[in-house]
């Protein structure tokens, strides 16, 4: 093999491998109520707009975990760049790679109790 092409090999190999190691992140949109049907009726399967959003919460092959919700969360967005699994719980929940998984830029909505966390970790 050439000198060049030696050269190249280990410099790629050196770029996915450093790649692995960045953080993701997870983005999360508080919602105090569901959606309402445009006659004012009945709730409707989405989420009432405006939403909060909340500091982004980074993760690896380690955890991150978020902040509590406000008081009068009960449903919250999320999405990120990276494939992951989650945990929400209240204290500190610890996101584990045995979870549930949601793909990378897939947006899921979950109920959620005021003062709960999300946790997320890296999944494969």
């Amino acid at each position: 093999m050439s000198v060049i092409i030696r050269a190249f090999v280990v410099a790629a190999a050196a770029f996915f491998i450093a790649g692995s190691a960045d953080a993701s992140t997870l983005k999360i949109r508080e919602y105090t109520r569901l959606g309402v049907s445009a006659t004012g009726g009945s709730s409707v399967q989405v989420a009432q707009e405006p939403g909060h959003d909340m500091s982004p919460v980074t993760f690896t092959g380690t955890p991150g975990t978020s902040a509590a919700f406000a008081n009068d969360t009960n449903l919250i967005g999320i999405i990120a760049d990276a494939q992951f699994c989650y945990k929400v719980g209240t204290g500190t929940p610890v996101a584990d790679t045995t979870m549930i998984y949601v793909p990378a830029a897939q947006m899921l909505y979950i109920g959620v109790s005021g003062k709960d966390k999300i946790s997320a970790i890296a999944c494969p």
